[in-house]
């Protein structure tokens, strides 16, 4: 539940890749202003579950002295039901009633450093703001999406120079446009690895998402994953176990997608992580490294139209702060 004067912040990285086998990925400043093209057009908008859900951008602003963004990430979902409030001595309940075309909207910040990290040329840090329904896995969705629909309107945005130094009849050097890609790549936490590395380990399954072929050839049986079991040795060493068991992983992600490990953490509780392999990011966001803004002034909704200074700043400053 998300309080009024408080949010809960996710520490992540942001990665730019090409997927043009010659292509330099570009500069995050290069998406932003591909994003702000968008923007401005009021065209940052991305559909999804048959476009009874819509995320767009909300807002956007950068600080060019500190080389930082922020970006507002919005969801509207037309399935949301009606909000409904109680007085707390009565227990009387009012009831908002969703209007045609409207549907239930909450908002998270993003806050992004413009300085690529060091030794790390297409690495970005950037921290997120928790909110229900804006995982970092739809925000990472929305960015690409806007991205897209920006190369769409302009296909020479991006572009990389012609491998064996071809040049068009004028003389100019040949290009070939690409579409660059994006990933939020989670900072495990401190528990996390203290879980793992302090816990009992009992199995780990690879798990193959892909589309598969429809079983005996039924139309309509078709199999949706396929796993693998890994059985864990009980004497496995517990120092910088959990570098090791993401490289194990990622030494499959040719296969297999994802990973999810089930284990009894130090206090003898069960729990389950998945992992993405490729990025070795957990999917549970209460693994990743995060920290509470406290105190906001003046009281936050759950969502806004813009850009709401009371917790963006207090993010820019630690964004500047931890950034190499």
């Amino acid at each position: 539940m998300l309080k009024r004067t408080e949010r809960q912040i996710f520490c992540y990285d942001l990665i730019i890749g090409a997927r043009a086998q010659h292509a330099t990925p570009p500069s995050l400043q290069a998406l932003y202003d591909a994003w702000k093209d968008m923007f401005d057009a009021g065209t940052c908008s991305h559909e999804r579950e048959k476009g009874a859900v819509i995320y767009r951008i909300g807002d956007m602003d950068i600080d060019v002295g500190n080389n930082v963004a922020r970006i507002l990430l919005r969801r509207c979902d037309t399935n949301a039901a009606n909000a409904v409030y109680s007085h707390r001595h009565t227990g009387t309940p009012r009831i908002v009633p969703q209007q045609p075309e409207e549907g239930g909207d909450r908002a998270a910040h993003l806050v992004v450093s413009l300085r690529n990290e060091a030794n790390k040329p297409s690495s970005y840090l950037c921290h997120l703001e928790g909110v229900p329904g804006l995982s970092h896995r739809l925000v990472q969705a929305t960015l690409n999406a806007v991205l897209k629909k920006a190369i769409q309107a302009q296909k020479d945005r991006f572009v990389y120079p012609d491998p064996g130094g071809a040049r068009l009849r004028n003389g100019d050097p040949k290009t070939t446009p690409f579409t660059p890609t994006l990933e939020l790549v989670g900072h495990p936490s401190a528990s996390l690895i203290q879980h793992l590395e302090a816990g009992r380990l009992h199995d780990v399954r690879l798990i193959d998402q892909r589309p598969h072929s429809r079983l005996g050839g039924n139309q309509f049986l078709v199999e949706s994953e396929k796993q693998i079991k890994i059985k864990v040795d009980p004497n496995i060493p517990s120092q910088n176990r959990v570098q090791n068991l993401i490289a194990a992983f990622q030494s499959k992600q040719a296969d297999y997608q994802k990973a999810k490990v089930r284990f009894t953490d130090p206090n003898g509780i069960s729990r389950t992580i998945d992992y993405d392999i490729a990025t070795g990011t957990p999917e549970q966001q209460s693994y990743i490294q995060s920290y509470r803004v406290t105190g906001v002034n003046p009281p936050m909704d759950e969502s806004s139209e813009r850009i709401v200074p009371a917790l963006a700043n207090d993010m820019k400053a630690r964004v500047i702060a931890e950034r190499s």
